[in-house]
């Protein structure tokens, strides 16, 4: 990083944080009481609530696609094209305003609030090292953005089970997330063009396990684990196939990474 852009990067990137975390903390003490949404079909009716802090939580979302933008806007390398960087921010805001509500005020709210931020931070940090791909430490960027990328998966599905989400919901939330997820981080190994269809097949084969999934009686960090081990293997053979260079220990990491995920998760469940 060049040492010119120090000063303002770090000054926007502690303006960006908070701008982020403070609404995301005061989102705690708004009112529960929403709207509904309602479908009605021939057949079929779906209700949601849609509570104030789902709407703040969109809301603040874009605020930190909007503070990585403005960082990006500090890079010596001028990128205009920052749209490629903006979705990991957006999803780990969601995620974190998604899950803090679920856990009780105490210590523990605490706990998970610092390490929200934390995990915000480094999302800032690793998308802003990854705007020059020439740098020797693009490798180390690329391989910690992937791994923030599953780590988020994780903190996903494991609050959509955690709040008992119908499937009807659920499967909708899980595959834009397994979409959006794949497609960014796809972008980051291959900038030349976006994957679109290999980021649907990604979700499409999520949800095919996560529909059985749902009714199988696994605890919550479980049924993250099921899904997020699958996603990294996934991708990671993906990645092996489109850069022509897909070997038999591509095929046994992804075999082991699916069955430590799975077993851990039985464990857990025990």
């Amino acid at each position: 990083m060049d040492e010119r852009v120090l000063p303002s990067f770090g000054e926007r990137l502690r303006s960006s944080l908070i701008l982020v975390l403070l609404p995301l903390a005061l989102l705690q003490w708004l009112p529960l009481e929403g709207f509904t949404l309602t479908v009605q079909l021939p057949g079929f009716y779906l209700a949601q609530s849609v509570g104030l802090r789902t709407a703040g939580t969109l809301l603040v979302a874009g605020m930190a696609a909007a503070g990585m933008d403005w960082l990006i806007r500090s890079h010596p390398s001028g990128k205009r094209n920052t749209l490629p960087h903006l979705l990991l921010p957006f999803l780990t805001t969601l995620a974190i305003g998604s899950i803090l509500p679920s856990i009780p005020q105490g210590e523990l709210w605490w706990v998970a609030f610092l390490f929200g931020a934390l995990l915000l931070a480094l999302v800032f940090l690793a998308e802003f090292q990854a705007l020059d791909p020439s740098t020797p430490f693009f490798p180390l960027t690329a391989g910690g953005l992937t791994l923030l990328g599953g780590i988020l998966f994780l903190l996903v599905a494991s609050s959509l089970r955690f709040v008992a989400m119908r499937l009807t919901l659920l499967l909708p939330m899980l595959g834009m997330l397994s979409f959006l997820l794949a497609l960014r981080l796809f972008h980051l190994y291959l900038p030349q063009r976006w994957e679109i269809y290999w980021s649907a097949g990604i979700a499409l084969l999520i949800l095919e396990l996560a529909a059985p999934l749902h009714y199988w009686p696994v605890g919550v960090v479980s049924f993250g684990l099921m899904l997020a081990g699958p996603f990294y293997a996934l991708f990671l053979v993906a990645i092996a196939v489109m850069e022509g260079n897909l070997r038999r220990w591509n095929v046994i990491e992804a075999a082991l990474l699916v069955l430590g995920s799975w077993g851990m998760a039985l464990w857990l469940s025990r």
